[in-house]
């Protein structure tokens, strides 16, 4: 803990040490910024794009749906929803455009004719496990996922951190 404190310190100062002067002589992060507001065409008060949903939804995606009309079935206090799945089984269900002019789920037990409904193609839509079991197996494949990437994370901090760079560190925190 007490490494990981140090490299994250380390960092935080390196930082400060080079990203401060360099925006103090060139301004360069504050183009990059404005060029980035730009690009998005934000308006002040508008809510900023999600930039990391972009990369990670389409994976989720693959994994996992869940099925948002429980969801918000089971928060409205709706007792028929209890019994449902979270797991999203179809998908591609009915929309309607609401006043908005957006697309909307129709959240209906129902389905018409009209539209087109396809078994969705995620790792546990065809599954007869609970959501229980699956919520477990989810937590159980994050907490590895986590745990692997965090201990690459370190060897690699570890193999970065010999040699020169590791004895002026030591130089540094040992003063």
């Amino acid at each position: 803990a007490f490494a990981g404190a140090t490299v994250h310190d380390c960092f935080n100062w390196l930082s400060v040490l080079v990203l401060l002067p360099l925006e103090v002589v060139s301004g360069v992060i504050t183009q990059l910024s404005l060029r980035l507001v730009s690009v998005f065409r934000l308006q002040p008060g508008e809510e900023a794009p999600e930039l990391l949903k972009v990369i990670t939804e389409p994976v989720t995606k693959l994994i996992i749906q869940l099925d948002k009309c429980v969801i918000t079935g089971i928060a409205m206090g709706n007792e028929g929803m209890r019994n449902r799945s979270l797991v999203k089984e179809w998908c591609q269900a009915d929309t309607e455009l609401s006043a908005a002019n957006k697309s909307v789920e129709n959240c209906g037990l129902s389905f018409d004719s009209s539209s087109t409904h396809v078994k969705c193609r995620h790792l546990f839509a065809s599954t007869e496990l609970s959501d229980l079991s699956v919520g477990l197996i989810l937590l159980a494949a994050s907490l590895v996922v986590l745990c692997t990437c965090l201990l690459l994370l370190v060897k690699l901090l570890n193999s970065i951190l010999q040699g020169q760079v590791a004895k002026v560190i030591h130089k540094v925190i040992n003063t």
